[in-house]
């Protein structure tokens, strides 16, 4: 029951914002670690008394396309055909058939 002076009704209003604002805390916490998670395998630190360049042998560019079609035999020459425009695009060109999977 909140007395003449509206103080349980001040007081819950002080606990809402309180508890709203811990929440967003908390959210942008767990936000920035899953961020700074799902960004650490991406890079490489090296650390020693030599730091020094390394050349890559590997890199991965995910292409991915889709084609809906109820029946599969349909789909099949247009994946085949998107699948060759895409390594047809400049970049892979410069690699060997054999290198790209």
């Amino acid at each position: 029951m909140p007395d003449i002076n509206g103080t349980t009704f001040r007081n819950n209003a002080i606990l809402g914002l309180l508890l709203a604002f811990g929440l967003i805390i908390g959210g942008w916490v767990l936000g920035a670690q899953i961020k700074a998670t799902r960004l650490s395998d991406r890079y490489v630190t090296v650390k020693g008394l030599v730091e020094r360049k390394v050349k890559s042998d590997l890199a991965i560019w995910p292409l991915t396309y889709k084609e809906a079609e109820t029946i599969s035999r349909r789909s099949m020459p247009r994946l085949r055909q998107t699948r060759k425009q895409s390594c047809s695009f400049s970049p892979i060109r410069t690699f060997s058939r054999t290198r790209l999977k």
